[in-house]
């Protein structure tokens, strides 16, 4: 496997380096044009990528599978979201909304890790069109 750098510049000579965006997924709903929003958060806390596929913890999303073949063009390939009505109450989590913070990839098993703010940890078999090809 060849790893390639990418390659960016300072555009506007402000120090900091810009690189070209390759790819958008917006396909869920909730993540842009909705002036109100269900109660949750609808964004992507962090991102980690096994194989061809990408898992995404996205807060009231849960976590999102992608398919990563051709990353100019992400498709969502899978998605498990908690109910959000169990665990413990917090007057700065929505009740009834997942509130997916972290994922973890465990290759060598073939799971998922989540944790969900709300309910806990969540071991998962990725299976179907999430199930990653590693080339």
């Amino acid at each position: 496997m060849t790893i390639v750098a990418a390659q960016g510049t300072d555009q506007d000579g402000d120090g900091i380096v810009e690189f070209r965006q390759v790819g958008e997924f917006a396909g869920l709903p909730h993540v842009r044009g909705e002036a109100d929003p269900p109660p949750g958060e609808w964004s992507i806390h962090n991102t980690e990528v096994w194989g061809n596929r990408a898992f995404s913890s996205w807060y009231g999303h849960g976590i999102v599978s992608l398919d990563l073949s051709d990353p100019t063009h992400p498709a969502l390939v899978g998605q498990f979201a908690p109910s959000g009505a169990e665990g413990r109450i917090s007057p700065f989590l929505p009740e009834g909304v997942p509130s997916m913070w972290g994922v973890a990839l465990d290759p060598a098993r073939g799971l998922v890790y989540g944790s969900d703010m709300r309910s806990g940890l969540w071991i998962l078999r990725p299976t179907g069109p999430a199930r990653p090809t590693v080339p």
